[in-house]
Protein backbone atom coordinates (compact mmCIF):
# COMPACT_ATOMS: atom_id res chain seq x y z
CA UNK A 1 0.00 0.00 0.00
CA UNK A 2 1.14 3.53 -0.80
CA UNK A 3 0.52 6.82 0.97
CA UNK A 4 1.32 10.42 0.05
CA UNK A 5 1.71 13.37 2.43
CA UNK A 6 1.97 16.84 0.86
CA UNK A 7 4.52 19.51 1.63
CA UNK A 8 3.71 23.10 2.44
CA UNK A 9 4.23 26.72 1.54
CA UNK A 10 3.66 29.29 4.28
CA UNK A 11 2.02 32.31 2.70
CA UNK A 12 1.65 34.58 5.71
CA UNK A 13 2.34 34.60 9.43
CA UNK A 14 5.92 33.36 9.52
CA UNK A 15 7.73 33.89 12.83
CA UNK A 16 4.63 35.04 14.75
CA UNK A 17 3.18 31.52 14.40
CA UNK A 18 5.77 30.24 16.88
CA UNK A 19 4.26 32.65 19.44
CA UNK A 20 0.73 31.43 18.79
CA UNK A 21 0.06 33.89 15.97
CA UNK A 22 -2.14 33.24 12.97
CA UNK A 23 -0.58 31.77 9.81
CA UNK A 24 -1.82 31.01 6.32
CA UNK A 25 -0.38 27.82 4.84
CA UNK A 26 -0.99 25.89 1.62
CA UNK A 27 -0.50 22.16 1.16
CA UNK A 28 1.18 21.61 -2.20
CA UNK A 29 1.46 18.72 -4.63
CA UNK A 30 5.15 18.08 -3.86
CA UNK A 31 5.60 15.76 -0.91
CA UNK A 32 6.66 12.39 0.47
CA UNK A 33 5.43 9.00 -0.66
CA UNK A 34 5.82 5.77 1.29
CA UNK A 35 5.30 2.20 0.06
CA UNK A 36 4.51 -0.13 2.96
CA UNK A 37 4.55 -3.94 2.75
CA UNK A 38 4.43 -6.78 5.27
CA UNK A 39 7.74 -7.99 6.67
CA UNK A 40 8.69 -9.94 9.82
CA UNK A 41 11.22 -7.22 10.66
CA UNK A 42 11.11 -3.44 10.63
CA UNK A 43 12.90 -2.26 7.50
CA UNK A 44 13.22 1.43 6.55
CA UNK A 45 14.54 2.77 3.27
CA UNK A 46 14.83 6.52 2.72
CA UNK A 47 16.55 8.70 0.08
CA UNK A 48 18.88 10.20 2.70
CA UNK A 49 18.44 9.28 6.39
CA UNK A 50 15.66 8.21 8.74
CA UNK A 51 16.05 11.05 11.23
CA UNK A 52 12.30 11.75 11.32
CA UNK A 53 10.69 8.60 9.92
CA UNK A 54 12.18 6.13 12.40
CA UNK A 55 10.92 8.05 15.47
CA UNK A 56 7.56 8.47 13.69
CA UNK A 57 7.27 4.75 12.99
CA UNK A 58 8.26 3.96 16.57
CA UNK A 59 5.66 6.38 17.92
CA UNK A 60 3.05 4.73 15.70
CA UNK A 61 3.92 1.32 17.11
CA UNK A 62 5.49 -0.11 13.96
CA UNK A 63 7.46 -3.20 14.96
CA UNK A 64 7.24 -4.98 11.62
CA UNK A 65 6.95 -4.04 7.96
CA UNK A 66 9.05 -2.63 5.16
CA UNK A 67 8.66 1.11 4.57
CA UNK A 68 10.20 2.62 1.45
CA UNK A 69 10.17 6.41 1.27
CA UNK A 70 10.58 8.68 -1.75
CA UNK A 71 9.84 12.33 -2.39
CA UNK A 72 8.76 14.56 -5.24
CA UNK A 73 10.44 17.74 -4.07
CA UNK A 74 12.14 19.57 -6.92
CA UNK A 75 15.89 20.02 -6.77
CA UNK A 76 17.77 22.88 -8.43
CA UNK A 77 21.53 22.71 -8.75
CA UNK A 78 21.58 19.97 -6.15
CA UNK A 79 19.61 22.10 -3.68
CA UNK A 80 16.12 21.17 -2.54
CA UNK A 81 13.56 23.84 -1.76
CA UNK A 82 12.33 24.19 1.81
CA UNK A 83 8.71 23.10 1.64
CA UNK A 84 8.19 20.88 4.67
CA UNK A 85 9.89 17.62 3.70
CA UNK A 86 10.53 16.47 7.25
CA UNK A 87 6.94 17.16 8.29
CA UNK A 88 5.42 15.31 5.35
CA UNK A 89 7.78 12.35 5.95
CA UNK A 90 6.69 12.23 9.58
CA UNK A 91 2.99 12.26 8.67
CA UNK A 92 3.42 9.70 5.90
CA UNK A 93 5.30 7.34 8.22
CA UNK A 94 2.61 7.38 10.88
CA UNK A 95 -0.25 6.86 8.43
CA UNK A 96 1.61 4.00 6.73
CA UNK A 97 2.28 2.29 10.05
CA UNK A 98 -1.39 2.39 10.97
CA UNK A 99 -2.46 1.38 7.47
CA UNK A 100 -0.19 -1.66 7.42
CA UNK A 101 -2.02 -2.89 10.55
CA UNK A 102 -5.32 -2.11 8.82
CA UNK A 103 -6.06 0.55 11.45
CA UNK A 104 -7.34 4.07 10.91
CA UNK A 105 -6.14 7.20 12.66
CA UNK A 106 -8.32 10.31 12.78
CA UNK A 107 -6.81 13.58 11.57
CA UNK A 108 -6.57 15.29 14.96
CA UNK A 109 -4.85 12.29 16.54
CA UNK A 110 -2.53 12.12 13.52
CA UNK A 111 -1.66 15.79 13.89
CA UNK A 112 -1.03 15.50 17.63
CA UNK A 113 1.22 12.47 17.25
CA UNK A 114 3.14 13.80 14.23
CA UNK A 115 3.59 17.23 15.83
CA UNK A 116 4.95 15.65 19.01
CA UNK A 117 7.42 13.50 17.06
CA UNK A 118 8.50 16.30 14.71
CA UNK A 119 8.96 18.80 17.49
CA UNK A 120 10.85 16.25 19.57
CA UNK A 121 13.33 15.48 16.79
CA UNK A 122 14.10 19.05 15.75
CA UNK A 123 13.65 20.61 19.17
CA UNK A 124 11.08 23.20 18.13
CA UNK A 125 8.31 23.89 15.64
CA UNK A 126 4.87 25.47 15.49
CA UNK A 127 3.22 22.50 13.74
CA UNK A 128 2.08 24.59 10.76
CA UNK A 129 3.81 22.25 8.30
CA UNK A 130 2.34 19.18 10.01
CA UNK A 131 -1.15 20.71 9.72
CA UNK A 132 -0.73 21.22 5.97
CA UNK A 133 0.30 17.59 5.49
CA UNK A 134 -2.60 16.28 7.58
CA UNK A 135 -5.53 18.41 6.40
CA UNK A 136 -4.37 19.77 3.05
CA UNK A 137 -5.74 22.68 1.03
CA UNK A 138 -5.38 26.30 2.15
CA UNK A 139 -5.51 26.64 5.93
CA UNK A 140 -5.53 29.23 8.66
CA UNK A 141 -3.42 27.83 11.45
CA UNK A 142 -3.04 28.99 15.03
CA UNK A 143 -1.95 27.26 18.23
CA UNK A 144 -2.28 23.72 16.86
CA UNK A 145 -5.72 24.37 15.32
CA UNK A 146 -6.38 24.48 11.57
CA UNK A 147 -9.44 25.74 9.70
CA UNK A 148 -10.09 25.95 5.93
CA UNK A 149 -9.30 29.32 4.37
CA UNK A 150 -10.11 31.12 1.14
CA UNK A 151 -7.60 32.87 -1.06
CA UNK A 152 -5.40 32.73 -4.12
CA UNK A 153 -2.33 30.54 -4.41
CA UNK A 154 0.67 32.69 -5.39
CA UNK A 155 3.46 31.78 -7.74
CA UNK A 156 6.42 30.13 -6.03
CA UNK A 157 9.82 31.29 -7.28
CA UNK A 158 13.09 29.56 -6.39
CA UNK A 159 15.83 32.14 -5.74
CA UNK A 160 18.70 29.74 -6.37
CA UNK A 161 19.92 29.98 -2.77
CA UNK A 162 19.20 27.62 0.12
CA UNK A 163 18.37 29.08 3.53
CA UNK A 164 18.21 27.84 7.12
CA UNK A 165 15.14 28.62 9.22
CA UNK A 166 16.19 27.61 12.72
CA UNK A 167 18.82 30.29 13.48
CA UNK A 168 16.51 33.07 12.29
CA UNK A 169 13.66 31.85 14.49
CA UNK A 170 16.04 31.73 17.47
CA UNK A 171 17.03 35.36 16.87
CA UNK A 172 13.37 36.34 16.60
CA UNK A 173 12.66 34.64 19.92
CA UNK A 174 15.40 36.69 21.60
CA UNK A 175 13.37 39.85 20.98
CA UNK A 176 11.52 41.11 24.02
CA UNK A 177 7.95 39.94 24.57
CA UNK A 178 6.40 43.39 24.11
CA UNK A 179 7.94 43.72 20.65
CA UNK A 180 6.84 40.20 19.68
CA UNK A 181 3.31 40.85 20.95
CA UNK A 182 3.00 43.93 18.72
CA UNK A 183 4.54 42.06 15.80
CA UNK A 184 2.07 39.19 16.25
CA UNK A 185 -0.93 41.54 16.37
CA UNK A 186 0.10 43.27 13.13
CA UNK A 187 0.88 39.96 11.46
CA UNK A 188 -2.52 38.50 12.43
CA UNK A 189 -4.28 41.47 10.87
CA UNK A 190 -2.43 40.97 7.58
CA UNK A 191 -3.18 37.23 7.51
CA UNK A 192 -6.89 38.02 7.77
CA UNK A 193 -6.53 40.76 5.13
CA UNK A 194 -5.08 38.26 2.63
CA UNK A 195 -8.50 36.86 1.75
CA UNK A 196 -9.87 40.27 0.68
CA UNK A 197 -6.71 42.07 -0.53
CA UNK A 198 -3.90 39.52 -1.01
CA UNK A 199 -1.49 41.75 -2.94
CA UNK A 200 -1.46 44.47 -0.31
CA UNK A 201 -1.27 41.87 2.45
CA UNK A 202 1.73 40.14 0.85
CA UNK A 203 3.62 43.40 0.43
CA UNK A 204 2.89 44.69 3.90
CA UNK A 205 3.65 41.35 5.56
CA UNK A 206 7.01 41.23 3.78
CA UNK A 207 7.80 44.77 4.96
CA UNK A 208 6.75 43.89 8.52
CA UNK A 209 9.07 40.87 8.65
CA UNK A 210 11.94 42.83 7.05
CA UNK A 211 11.64 45.47 9.78
CA UNK A 212 11.58 42.78 12.46
CA UNK A 213 14.63 41.06 10.96
CA UNK A 214 16.58 44.31 11.08
CA UNK A 215 15.76 44.69 14.77
CA UNK A 216 16.56 41.02 15.47
CA UNK A 217 19.82 41.23 13.52
CA UNK A 218 19.46 38.62 10.81
CA UNK A 219 19.37 38.74 7.01
CA UNK A 220 15.88 38.42 5.56
CA UNK A 221 16.31 39.90 2.07
CA UNK A 222 19.19 38.81 -0.15
CA UNK A 223 20.04 40.80 -3.30
CA UNK A 224 18.28 38.18 -5.44
CA UNK A 225 15.14 38.18 -3.29
CA UNK A 226 15.10 41.98 -3.41
CA UNK A 227 15.33 41.98 -7.24
CA UNK A 228 12.51 39.43 -7.62
CA UNK A 229 10.24 41.32 -5.25
CA UNK A 230 10.99 44.66 -6.91
CA UNK A 231 10.14 43.19 -10.31
CA UNK A 232 6.79 41.88 -9.08
CA UNK A 233 5.89 45.23 -7.52
CA UNK A 234 6.92 47.15 -10.65
CA UNK A 235 4.35 45.15 -12.59
CA UNK A 236 1.57 45.83 -10.10
CA UNK A 237 1.87 42.62 -8.09
CA UNK A 238 2.62 41.62 -4.55
CA UNK A 239 5.63 39.60 -3.41
CA UNK A 240 7.50 38.51 -0.31
CA UNK A 241 9.81 35.70 0.78
CA UNK A 242 8.14 32.47 1.81
CA UNK A 243 9.28 31.33 5.22
CA UNK A 244 12.24 32.73 7.11
CA UNK A 245 13.89 34.42 4.14
CA UNK A 246 17.63 34.67 3.61
CA UNK A 247 17.22 32.80 0.33
CA UNK A 248 14.96 29.92 -0.72
CA UNK A 249 11.66 31.05 -2.28
CA UNK A 250 9.56 34.11 -3.09
CA UNK A 251 5.78 34.29 -3.36
CA UNK A 252 4.35 36.54 -6.07
CA UNK A 253 0.75 37.35 -6.91
CA UNK A 254 -0.93 39.42 -9.63
CA UNK A 255 -4.49 40.53 -10.36
CA UNK A 256 -3.93 40.57 -14.12
CA UNK A 257 -2.75 37.39 -15.93
CA UNK A 258 -0.83 39.55 -18.41
CA UNK A 259 1.20 41.01 -15.53
CA UNK A 260 1.98 37.51 -14.33
CA UNK A 261 3.09 36.41 -17.80
CA UNK A 262 5.39 39.43 -18.09
CA UNK A 263 6.81 38.72 -14.65
CA UNK A 264 7.62 35.12 -15.60
CA UNK A 265 9.13 36.33 -18.88
CA UNK A 266 11.38 38.81 -17.07
CA UNK A 267 12.49 36.15 -14.59
CA UNK A 268 14.19 34.33 -17.45
CA UNK A 269 16.85 37.05 -17.32
CA UNK A 270 17.74 36.12 -13.73
CA UNK A 271 20.49 33.56 -13.16
CA UNK A 272 19.49 30.38 -11.24
CA UNK A 273 15.93 31.65 -10.70
CA UNK A 274 12.81 29.80 -11.83
CA UNK A 275 9.11 29.39 -11.15
CA UNK A 276 8.25 26.16 -9.35
CA UNK A 277 4.92 24.73 -10.56
CA UNK A 278 2.65 24.04 -7.57
CA UNK A 279 -1.03 23.39 -6.98
CA UNK A 280 -3.08 22.83 -3.86
CA UNK A 281 -3.09 19.28 -2.56
CA UNK A 282 -5.41 17.26 -0.37
CA UNK A 283 -4.06 16.13 2.97
CA UNK A 284 -2.33 12.80 3.46
CA UNK A 285 -3.98 10.18 1.24
CA UNK A 286 -3.77 6.50 0.40
CA UNK A 287 -2.86 6.06 -3.25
Amino acid sequence: MDYFAPGKVVLMGEFSVVDGGLALVAAIDHGVRVHATASPNLLIKTPTNDRFVRPALNAAGAQQGEFVFSDSYPSYGGKKIGVGGSASATVAAIVAAYGLRDEKIDPQMLFDLAHRVHQGVQGSGSGVDIAASVWGGLLRYQACKATPAQGLLPLLIWSGESASTGPKVMQYQRLNSDYRDKFRTLSNTLVIQYESDPITALNENGALIADMAEVAGFSYLTPTLTRIIALAKSLGGGAKPSGAGGGDCVLALFHDPSQEREFVHQLNKFDSVCVIPISLSMGVTRL
